[in-house]
């Protein structure tokens, strides 16, 4: 007796679209293989990672104003005396808004807010 070993749809990347699966069973069938189908897998985690994105990505009011007097050419010392919080503060609200805009500096940051 033939022991059927696993294939990931994976591997059939050439059937994309209509019918992948059904295709990836005869196919595995015919390889003697046990076809399991990821794509609900797939598709699950994807949806999960964009849903953690878009918690994350959200800027608070306050980080959105210091963001705005970046782009107004403000230093860190302006932004905390117009807005009346530490130059510690003014560095951690810097530090998440480039965690949640993804970028390593404060031109990139007023840019890809700007775009948004």
């Amino acid at each position: 007796m033939t022991t059927k070993r696993p294939i990931r749809n994976l591997a059939l990347i050439g059937f994309m679209g209509t019918g992948k699966s059904s295709v990836g069973r005869l196919v595995a069938d015919l390889m003697h293989f046990t076809f399991l189908d990821t794509d609900h897998v797939i598709e699950a985690r994807a949806a999960a990672q964009a849903a953690a994105r878009a918690e994350t990505d959200t800027l608070s009011a306050r980080e959105v104003e210091v963001l705005q007097a970046l782009s107004k050419g403000h230093t860190y010392k302006q932004i905390a005396g117009d807005l009346g919080i530490s130059l510690g503060t003014v560095r951690t609200y810097i530090q998440r808004i480039y965690e949640k805009l993804h970028v390593h500096s404060h031109g990139e940051a007023v840019m890809k807010f700007a775009r948004k």
